[in-house]
C-alpha cells in the first residue's frame, strides 16, 4: 500500500468516527441530568475534539456548524450571527491582516538582528543568553513563531560557530529548546495574538463578559511573568545543570550585516503603525472612558484601532505605489483552520453551558464529590497541573478548551476567582514540547537532529519544562490575584 493511499484510508477512517460521534452520539439515553439535547451538544463537541486532535482544524469545524444546526439549538441564521459576527473573529479577521503587512515588510529580521546587537552584550555571556531568548519571544510576538524559531536558531549557531561551541553539548542543547519555548510564549505575549483571543474570548462566552480584554492589566501580568520566566529558565542553566559558556565573552558581532539594522521607508512606517496601535490600546485601558480620546477609543474597542491602522495603510504610497494590498494582505494572512475554529466554538461553548443542556450540573455533580474534601488551592494546582501534562500528548487547544469548561463549571462553586486560573492555563497549555507530537515547534526541536538529541530533550528539556510549569502556577496564580 502506497504512502498517499494509506494517508487517504485513514482520512476516511478520522471522518468516519467524527460524523458518528457529531450525528449518532446525540441518539444515545441521557443519564440525569443531562438532556437529550445536551446529548447533542456533547457529540458535537466531542467530535471536534476528535477530528481537530487526528486531523485537521478545518473541516471538522464546518462539519461541527452543520452538526450544530441538526440539533434544533440554533438555526443558520443565529450560527452566522453568534460566529461570524463573533467581536472577537472580526478582530482576529483585521489582524491576520495587519500581522501580514509587519511580516511583508521584513520587519522579523529586523527585531531579531536588532535584539542581539546591543554593545552591552559583548563580553556578557549570559546577558547574551538572555538577549537571545528575549529577542525570539519579541520577535514570534510581532511577527510569526516558526520564523523567529529559525531565525534565531540560526542565529544563536552562528554564535556557537564563532566560539567552538560544538553541537550537542548542553548548553546548545538547552539554549536550542529555549528559543523555540520562548518562541511559542511569545504567541501568548500580546492580547490580540491568537492564543489569548481563543482562550479568553472563549471564557468570556462562557461567563457572560462582553469578550473584550483590559491591554494594561494583560500586560501588566505576562511581561513580569515571561521576565521571571526568563531568569528561571538561565539560573537553571547556570547553577543545575552548569553549562560553561566562558567562550561567549570573546564573540565578535561582525557577522551581523549592518544593513539588516537600517530600516527602509516603507518598514519605518509599518513600525510606526504597530507602535501606533500598541500605544492607542494602552490609552483606551488607562484613559476614562467618558470623555475626549478616552471616549473615543472606547466607542472604537480594539478591533476598531486595528482597522484604523490598515486604513492608514491603504492611503499611503511609496515612490507611487500602495504599501499594502488589502486582497494580498487577505490571501497570505488570513489562517482560516484558526478562523473556522473560532467561528464554531464561541457559539458551540455557549450553548453547550446553557441552562437547557444540563451539562455545566453534570460537570458540578460529578467534580464536586471529588474536590469537595479538598482545599480551593489543590483545586488550582490540579486543574493547571493536569493540562500541563496533557497538553504534550492532545492538541493545545482542546486540551484548553476541556479544562476552560472544568474552571469554569466547579471553580465559583469553591469561591475562586477563576480568571487568574484562565491566564495561566493560556501559558501552560501551549509549553508543548515534550514529545514530537506536542506542538509544531516540538516537531522542530525533534527534528533539529544537527544540534540535538531526542535523549536529551527528553531528559534535560523535561527536566527544565516541569520547571516553567511549577514557576507559572506559582508566579503565574500570584500575579493574577494581584492584579486581576
Amino acid at each position: 500500500m502506497s504512502t498517499s493511499t494509506a494517508k487517504r484510508d485513514k482520512l476516511y477512517l478520522h471522518v468516519f468516527i467524527t460524523a458518528l460521534l457529531m450525528f449518532g452520539f446525540g441518539c444515545l439515553p441521557a443519564p440525569d441530568p443531562i438532556t437529550p439535547l445536551g446529548m447533542k451538544m456533547l457529540g458535537v463537541f466531542l467530535g471536534l475534539i476528535y477530528g481537530w486532535s487526528f486531523s485537521s482544524l478545518a473541516w471538522p469545524s464546518i462539519m461541527g456548524m452543520l452538526a450544530l444546526i441538526m440539533t434544533g439549538s440554533i438555526s443558520f441564521d443565529q450560527l452566522l450571527s453568534l460566529g461570524f459576527g463573533n467581536t472577537t473573529v472580526v478582530f482576529l479577521l483585521f489582524v491576520f491582516m495587519f500581522t501580514a503587512a509587519i511580516e511583508q515588510e521584513g520587519l522579523t529580521e529586523y527585531l531579531a538582528y536588532w535584539s542581539i546587537s546591543r554593545k552591552v552584550l559583548i563580553g556578557r555571556p549570559w546577558v547574551l543568553s538572555f538577549a537571545v531568548l528575549f529577542g525570539a519571544m519579541i520577535t514570534s510576538a510581532f511577527t510569526n513563531t516558526f520564523a523567529a524559531i529559525l531565525i534565531f536558531w540560526s542565529i544563536f549557531y552562528n554564535i556557537c560557530h564563532q566560539v567552538g561551541i560544538k553541537p550537542y553539548e548542553k548548553y546548545p542543547t538547552l539554549m536550542t529548546l529555549g528559543i523555540a519555548i520562548f518562541s511559542i510564549l511569545g504567541s501568548c505575549f500580546l492580547p490580540y495574538l491568537t492564543s489569548p483571543l481563543i482562550l479568553l474570548g472563549t471564557y468570556a462566552s462562557l461567563t457572560g463578559g462582553d469578550g473584550s480584554i483590559n491591554f494594561v492589566k494583560f500586560m501588566l501580568y505576562v511581561v513580569p511573568l515571561i521576565f521571571i520566566l526568563l531568569v528561571v529558565y538561565l539560573l537553571v542553566c547556570r547553577f543545575i545543570f552548569r553549562v560553561n559558556i566562558q567562550s561567549l565573552k570573546n564573540i565578535d558581532m561582525n557577522f551581523i550585516d549592518e544593513n539588516a539594522l537600517v530600516l527602509n521607508k516603507r518598514q519605518k512606517i509599518v513600525m510606526g503603525s504597530l507602535v501606533a496601535f500598541i500605544v492607542l490600546a494602552v490609552l483606551q485601558s488607562l484613559l476614562p472612558g467618558d470623555a475626549g480620546l478616552g471616549l473615543l477609543l472606547t466607542r472604537m474597542t480594539t478591533t476598531g484601532i486595528v482597522m484604523l491602522m490598515l486604513v492608514l495603510l491603504l492611503w499611503v504610497k511609496v515612490d507611487g505605489k500602495h504599501l499594502i494590498d488589502i486582497s494580498s494582505l487577505a490571501q497570505k494572512g488570513i489562517v482560516w483552520d484558526m478562523m473556522l475554529l473560532f467561528i464554531i466554538i464561541f457559539p458551540l461553548s455557549d450553548l453547550m453551558m446553557g441552562e437547557d443542556t444540563g451539562i455545566r450540573t453534570c460537570l458540578v455533580n460529578l467534580l464536586t464529590p471529588i474536590f469537595s474534601d479538598i482545599s480551593p488551592m489543590i483545586f488550582m494546582v490540579a486543574v493547571l497541573a493536569l493540562p500541563a501534562i496533557l497538553t504534550n500528548f492532545a492538541n493545545n487547544i482542546v486540551v484548553a478548551m476541556i479544562f476552560l469548561q472544568i474552571i469554569c463549571s466547579i471553580g465559583p462553586s469553591l469561591g475562586i476567582d477563576t480568571y487568574p486560573l484562565v491566564m495561566c492555563l493560556l501559558f501552560l497549555a501551549n509549553i508543548a514540547f515534550y514529545t514530537p507530537a506536542a506542538s509544531g515547534p516540538a516537531a522542530m526541536v525533534f527534528g533539529n537532529t544537527e544540534w540535538v538529541k531526542a535523549k536529551d530533550i527528553y531528559t534535560s528539556g523535561g527536566l527544565m519544562i516541569v520547571i516553567i510549569d511549577i514557576v507559572v502556577i506559582v508566579v503565574g496564580l500570584v500575579l493574577g490575584n494581584l492584579i486581576f
